[in-house]
């Protein structure tokens, strides 16, 4: 963010001085990650603030249980909350975060009450509903909920050719169907509808599922038959590794993308890390293809995903490094009119499709399943 300093005042007076026209500011000044913090903390606490934070919303940091939980009690001083909510500190008197890696564990606790809420795994929600215990909130994710991502920088990749094929050959719905039990709805491209920005004329743009155009897309990179069906080029078979983290809708995904591709004479190896591991794996380049989805603000995401300055330290995995790219996602940043932004985005987003650094999968419609209780509040 481009700041030109200032002295310390208080947030609801301001200013802030930018050193040029910064579109998304504002937006970025909603984000949790912007939260107002205490200074004396920072400087009393020093390396240990990270786990014993104090910040300024509705809630106070009172334990971080490592592996186990963390919990928060109520702010009896708050009273700036935002007017669709009531006025004064909220109702709820104590959160408690509970760390439960296993998706059927998670599932487990939540029957037995001893979780409220619970972001629950596709293959439970039918069950859950049918239930009658509990109620249900469906949710618009703003992101992209699964999307494979190819490093240009790596073969087979380097070819555009072979980057469009595999967006013509891999059939989305299967994917949807089967591994998310048809929660959510098929992703055209890099934005969602839920996030301003969003080029609607993009579900006619995107890449169609054409088994013929992607055969014709292959052969044209030079792929052709090998032994048992196998493309190949140089005499090199066409195989990747697909790197995935260890969620359990994301490694079903892989597993139909791998099956899907091996119709097509390609071979697809999963490898699956933790998830930290898995972005420094991605940062350094090591992968071919890996899976990946966000949840954004803001069509300032392509700055993140896109922007060359992102490689090798950013989320910028396709390590695509174009002049062209990088002037569209520096002007959405830097023209304030609404219009000429939309413009802007709608232009991003086809160049995207255009050199397919992505196969987009699904936008996520989640349903969240709340106890008794927890409806309550």
């Amino acid at each position: 963010m481009p700041s030109g300093g200032g002295k310390s005042l208080p947030l609801r007076l301001g200013p802030f001085r930018l050193k040029q026209p910064f579109s998304p500011f504002l937006d970025n000044l909603t984000d949790p990650r912007a939260l107002v913090i205490s200074p004396r903390a920072v400087q009393t606490l020093g390396d240990r603030f990270g786990r014993q934070p104090v910040a300024s919303g509705p809630w106070k940091f009172e334990e971080w249980r490592s592996a186990d939980r963390i919990i928060l009690v109520r702010n009896p001083d708050y009273r700036w909350g935002p007017g669709f909510v009531h006025a004064g500190p909220p109702n709820i008197e104590r959160l408690v975060f509970r760390i439960i890696p296993e998706a059927a564990a998670q599932v487990v606790a939540f029957e037995r009450g001893e979780v409220d809420v619970l972001a629950v795994p596709a293959t439970d929600v039918k069950r859950l509903q049918q239930t009658g215990r509990y109620q249900f909130f469906n949710v618009l994710r703003k992101g992209v909920g699964l999307f494979m991502e190819f490093n240009t920088k790596r073969e087979p990749f380097t070819d555009v050719r072979v980057r469009r094929a595999l967006n013509h050959a891999i059939e989305k719905r299967s994917i949807l169907q089967i591994a998310l039990e048809g929660l959510g709805v098929v992703a055209p491209g890099t934005l969602p509808p839920s996030i301003w920005g969003y080029w609607d004329g993009m579900e006619d743009y995107a890449y169609m599922y054409d088994p013929a155009a992607a055969k014709r897309l292959l052969a044209e990179a030079g792929w052709t038959a090998g032994p048992g069906g196998v493309l190949q080029k140089g005499g090199r078979p066409f195989q990747f590794t697909l790197f995935t983290a260890p969620i359990d809708s994301w490694i079903r995904s892989a597993q139909i993308v791998q099956a899907q591709l091996r119709a097509f004479g390609i071979q697809v190896e999963i490898s699956t890390f933790e998830f930290g591991t898995l972005l420094a794996k991605l940062r350094a380049g090591e992968h071919q293809a890996n899976f990946m989805g966000y949840t954004y603000t803001s069509p300032d995401i392509y700055y993140l995903w896109f922007h060359s300055s992102n490689i090798g330290t950013g989320l910028a995995h396709s390590h695509f490094k174009d002049e062209k790219l990088d002037r569209l996602i520096e002007d959405s940043r830097t023209f304030t009119e609404a219009s000429r932004r939309l413009q802007i985005y709608q232009q991003i987003q086809q160049y995207i499709s255009d050199v397919a650094l992505w196969v987009p999968f699904r936008r996520s419609s989640w349903p969240w399943p709340c106890s008794p209780r927890s409806a309550r509040a």
